[in-house]
């Protein structure tokens, strides 16, 4: 009998020991999940969002700090409260197991957040800075493979974000009732451009008409262009309309050609890039206006319209970039108005552009 119960004994200890060294095999084949970290575009671009859901008005601002990190600022100007953070973000990639991981595939997994100014408990809209942002970005990631067919498209039950190709960051154009106010590139840790953003400059000024003048054919950077009596030749070589006297500063309608660099053999992929550097690579004075940024084809020649706040100038402008092809080479036709004289005489300006240049 005691023989028989330590033969007992032994066939069910032999029999753990099979089961548990069965199990730890099959625990040791599921490969772990790698975190991969979520790139979002080049140091220093960001972009500006205006939250207006409530009774006053909050700034939502992104900057890339280059990799996987970000930094988050809110400004609300009723108050002046202001919070910065940096966090950095991941991805759950190789690996992926369901049976161990509550993560799907290519879910957003947040990294360390780090408190840079103010405090997340100074107002409700700073409490719920990080969550709204996290949604954002999660839309994001689960919609950006539809940029290889569209350079902007909607996304969310009835189209509550959009994306467009060009913006830095994470590319949103709106969520909600938050819309883009701004984007551009830092220079610094201190760039007023980001970190100083307190709210959006206005132009009020009075529109002025002209009418079409005496025909006045010009080659301009090798093309020949229709412009009339109202255009007077610059000093660098562009024509201009000015309203003050010869020599003084400053131009109502300026229109030019610039030689840009790449190939027109490159195709669509190098006109996007253009586009995208003309619209977020500027002077420090120059801020970008994005509720009228369209980019469409003339004639075969891709086209953007856009507009800025010079704050030198303290004027909006209007500006049109029409890209042209001369064998190999690629030029870039620019046409900038002051933005009440561009309202005020929109065909007229859109006349001269569109049917004139040519070789």
């Amino acid at each position: 009998m005691v023989q028989r119960f330590r033969v007992r004994r032994l066939g069910f200890a032999f029999a753990f020991v099979f089961s548990w060294f069965s199990f730890a095999q099959t625990r040791e084949v599921k490969a772990p999940i790698e975190y991969l970290p979520l790139t979002f575009g080049n140091v220093g671009e960001y972009a500006i969002y205006a939250d207006r859901d409530g009774e006053s008005t909050r700034y939502i601002g992104l900057l890339c700090l280059g990799g996987n990190e970000l930094a988050i600022r809110l400004y609300e100007p009723s108050t002046g409260n202001e919070l910065i953070v940096s966090q950095t973000f991941f991805l759950a990639g190789e690996g992926f197991d369901p049976s161990v991981a509550v993560a799907p595939l290519g879910a957003l997994e947040m990294g360390a957040v780090s408190l840079i100014v103010g405090a997340f408990d100074s107002s409700p809209a700073a409490g719920t800075l990080l969550s709204a942002v996290y949604d954002w970005i999660d839309a994001w990631i689960q919609s950006r493979d539809r940029f290889d067919a569209d350079p902007t498209y909607d996304f969310g039950e009835e189209a509550a974000y959009r994306f467009s190709f060009w913006i830095p960051a994470i590319q949103l154009e709106r969520a909600g009732e938050v819309r883009l106010v701004t984007a551009g590139v830092a220079t610094s840790v201190t760039d007023p451009s980001f970190f100083g953003w307190v709210g959006e400059s206005k132009d009020d000024r009075p529109s002025r008409s002209v009418r079409a003048g005496s025909p006045r054919a010009i080659s301009l950077g090798g093309l020949r262009m229709q412009l009339d009596s109202n255009w007077v030749e610059s000093y660098d070589g562009s024509w201009e309309i000015r309203s003050r006297p010869s020599g003084c500063p400053g131009w109502d309608a300026r229109v030019q050609v610039v030689p840009i660099g790449g190939s027109a053999e490159s195709g669509a992929g190098s006109v996007f890039g253009l586009i995208r550097r003309e619209l977020i690579d500027r002077p420090r004075s120059l801020t970008l206006l994005p509720d009228d940024v369209e980019f469409f084809v003339t004639g075969e020649r891709p086209t953007l319209f856009y507009r800025v706040y010079d704050g030198e100038a303290r004027r909006a402008e209007a500006r049109y970039r029409l890209y042209m092809a001369d064998g190999p080479a690629l030029y870039m036709v620019s046409l900038d108005v002051a933005g009440a004289f561009f309202d005020g005489n929109r065909a007229y300006f859109e006349s001269i552009l569109f049917s004139s240049p040519d070789r």
